[in-house]
């Protein structure tokens, strides 16, 4: 795994009642995103530096940009734009 995944590793949510809170963790070498209890996940690739898109399908335009690292860890993930912030440990 990319030692920069770790930072991004945790529970985010958004304070609007948009969409639930995300999970993100590793599995492997690869950075996964889940959005609930029962979600198994979905596999994310890079497409630039903090910055992911779903690998199903090839041609996806969400995009997952993790920012204000501080202490080694992201403090926020924009889900194509819409904030979810870390909490929780």
């Amino acid at each position: 795994m990319p030692p920069e995944y770790a930072s991004f590793v945790g529970r985010y949510k958004n304070h609007n009642p948009e969409g639930g809170p995300l999970r993100v963790f590793v599995r492997g070498a690869s950075l996964m995103i889940a959005g609930g209890v029962h979600d198994g996940g979905r596999r994310l690739v890079p497409v630039a530096p903090s910055t992911f898109r779903p690998e199903s399908p090839d041609f996806n335009p969400e995009r997952y940009v993790f920012d204000s690292i501080v202490d080694g860890r992201a403090l926020r993930v924009l889900v194509s734009g819409m904030p979810m912030y870390r909490v929780g440990e």
